[in-house]
């Protein structure tokens, strides 16, 4: 557990040098949610890099925080003590702060309380079976669950599938990595399962909330963000009704649960149930999801903050620190959840449209910049293998993009714009 905190430790700090890098204007909170998922994806992308290139697992990860303690404190050492823009400020400053903190906050509680409630009862281990109250959530979580114990097991990186031993694997493993990682540190697969499923959920609460207040107001915000997590309609009610009367979501054999799921849809009351599976299948067990959709929304409010400032100024140099730390944080959305960058790249494109022209090229050319930069390195990647070998097997990730054998260096953004539908 002493490693679990040094890491936790790290990867705060280094969440909030990134933040600070990118000049965000978030508050105490968005920090330390944002900053958290930020360095703990920072830290597990590394080692996931360096196993790859044949490294013990073990000795990639502590190679990992040491480089990131070492960038820290060549960096800048004030980020080790205690100052307002820091995580670590003093302790009169901070109650200051998590006073000033948006009352409609309060207005969150509900939801985060659903996930914690939700992460808890849904999934367990009972006499060594995975047990788990919704039919379309218990296969994902068991394919999850089984790909952390895959990497767990075994001292060595291997990208095979986990479930058909032999076959190549095809699904974006970094946050299942990232989990099995975390079980180094004495936590079980299955708290680890939980643990990320937490914080993807409450950092993309937050940036759901930061992206409606940052365009129009509050109220929005709340609006947004409930439409999106609640999408599973009166399954909600079901559920917490349900848990008020004592009713858990136990009952499962080991290939389905019983409970609910196995009555008919056509019934008005069973509706309710697989409405709420969708939602809980999309952004429970699949984290990936809540990661790469908080990235998306991460890098489109700070690009809004760049096309906002920049229009009022005229800008002679290119900020390359924040260009280049843009585009690596899109392109780990390869390995994190590929299809959010749909998003950013529709939000772009369309502020292009609308607004670009009036602002003129210097203002647009950082974050064009950087979305392009994020195309070269995610071809670099799906092209690893003309360089390390077909034992590098990194590029079978992304197996339903164009072919890698022909693939421009374009080809991941061509992809995000074609399939710009996709999302409406």
């Amino acid at each position: 557990m002493l490693l679990l905190l040094i890491w936790l430790v790290i990867s705060l700090v280094l969440g909030q040098a990134i933040l600070q890098s990118w000049q965000s204007r978030f508050n105490v909170l968005e920090r330390l949610v944002f900053g958290l998922l930020l360095g703990l994806l920072a830290i597990g992308l590394t080692s996931f890099i360096l196993a790859s290139l044949g490294l013990a697992q073990d000795l990639a990860l502590g190679l990992s925080l040491v480089c990131s303690a070492g960038y820290l404190i060549s960096r800048d050492r004030r980020n080790f003590k205690l100052n307002q823009e820091g995580i670590h400020q003093s302790l009169k400053a901070q109650i200051k702060e998590w006073r000033a903190l948006p009352k409609s906050y309060l207005w969150l509680l509900p939801l985060v309380g659903y996930f914690c409630l939700a992460i808890i009862q849904l999934i367990g281990e009972r006499e060594g079976q995975l047990t788990v109250g919704f039919y379309t959530v218990y296969g994902d979580y068991a394919l999850h669950l089984r790909q952390i114990e895959f990497f767990r097991a075994s001292p060595w990186l291997s990208l095979e599938n986990p479930l058909i031993a032999g076959l190549k694997l095809n699904y974006p493993p970094l946050v299942n990595y990232l989990a099995s990682l975390l079980t180094q540190t004495g936590l079980s697969s299955l708290a680890a399962l939980k643990a990320t499923s937490l914080l993807g959920n409450l950092a993309l609460l937050l940036a759901l909330y930061r992206v409606g207040q940052r365009l129009f107001r509050p109220e929005v915000g709340l609006i947004l963000t409930y439409l999106v997590i609640l999408a599973g309609g009166a399954g909600v009610l079901n559920l917490v009704s349900d848990l008020w009367h004592r009713q858990y979501f136990w009952q499962a054999s080991s290939y389905q649960p019983l409970l609910y799921t196995n009555s008919p849809l056509n019934q008005p009351h069973n509706q309710a149930y697989w409405l709420m599976n969708f939602s809980f299948a999309e952004f429970l067990p699949q984290r990936g999801f809540s990661y790469g959709l908080t990235l998306t929304l991460l890098a489109w409010l700070e690009f809004y903050q760049w096309l906002e400032v920049k229009a009022k100024i005229s800008i002679k140099r290119i900020e390359w620190g924040r260009v280049l730390s843009f585009a690596l944080l899109l392109a780990s959305l390869i390995l994190i959840h590929p299809h959010s960058g749909l998003t950013l790249s529709i939000l772009l494109a369309c502020n292009f449209l609308v607004l670009g022209w009036g602002r003129g090229w210097s203002v647009w050319r950082q974050p064009l910049l950087a979305l392009g930069l994020a195309s070269l390195f995610g071809w670099l990647l799906l092209k690893n293998y003309l360089i390390f070998g077909d034992s590098f097997k990194l590029h079978l990730i992304a197996g339903w993009l164009p072919d890698q054998a022909t693939a421009s260096p374009w080809a991941l953004t061509l992809f995000w714009l074609k399939n710009a539908g996709a999302t409406w």
